[in-house]
């Protein structure tokens, strides 16, 4: 009761968009079914997989927030308003593509077989990327009439690159509520204090095996402050794993 309390103030407290899709909890999937994804992975609807679909999304994020170095590329080598403004297309709609997968690797968490708890903060975290599928679209439009370019435009591009950098931090708060239930709080070694994870010892391995894979980032000596906000956030794992044994152990 009182993680689903806690998920409910937080959805409505800090994501804006989830009062306009509160009539379409199921939205329409055919663009996430026409997304390229890289990862596809039949998750149990279990704690441990709906920790790892968090985790496959925050992956979809990151190599979304990585465009970023993309478009500054696309920048430096165009040398015509045309071959900028379809380069930058062209990586905006890549980071959309990036957003949808972070979408599909949720959606079975939404469906008949996820507790309540795990539906809402599934629900919550693909609200989220919702948004920054909207912040992408509206980016395409701008680029459109960059040929007219000036200070009117160029302030809307800043003001959505700053909501796009709110956004990022909302991701946090709900990863926080995956890695919660993956804490086993009635199994503890410590009176008082949580010592288990819900999780077996594999399943554990398995995920560190991903991160390892797709979070380069944590183990190349790439400074902290130049990771991917969504990086920052996939780190959190590794608190949750910290101190804490595994249910077989």
């Amino acid at each position: 009761m009182i993680i689903r309390t806690l998920i409910w103030l937080l959805f409505l407290a800090t994501v804006p968009a989830f009062s306009q899709n509160m009539g379409r909890i199921n939205p329409e999937t055919q663009a996430e079914a026409l997304a390229v994804c890289s990862v596809i992975e039949s998750e149990p609807l279990t704690p441990y997989g709906f920790g790892m679909g968090t985790l496959i999304s925050l992956s979809y994020a990151r190599d979304a927030a990585a465009r970023g170095d993309e478009i500054k590329q696309v920048a430096k080598e165009s040398d015509n308003m045309f071959s900028l403004i379809t380069g930058l297309m062209r990586v905006t709609k890549m980071s959309t593509n990036d957003f949808l997968c972070a979408k599909h690797s949720l959606r079975p968490f939404i469906g008949k077989g996820s507790n309540e708890n795990t539906k809402l903060a599934a629900e919550y975290l693909m609200v989220v990327y919702d948004s920054h599928i909207a912040i992408d679209n509206q980016m395409i439009d701008l680029y459109k009439h960059m040929d007219n370019l000036g200070p009117d435009l160029m302030d809307k591009i800043s003001t959505l690159q700053v909501e796009r950098g709110q956004r990022w931090a909302d991701l946090v708060k709900p990863t926080s509520l995956a890695l919660l239930m993956m804490v086993d709080g009635k199994n503890t070694d410590v009176p008082g204090k949580t010592t288990r994870l819900a999780i077996t010892k594999d399943e554990k391995k398995t995920r560190l095996a991903f991160i390892e894979d797709h979070f380069p980032e944590f183990k190349n000596g790439t400074p902290r402050d130049q990771w991917a906000d969504p990086a920052k956030t996939a780190q959190m794992y590794f608190t949750i794993f910290e101190g804490r044994k595994c249910s077989d152990e």
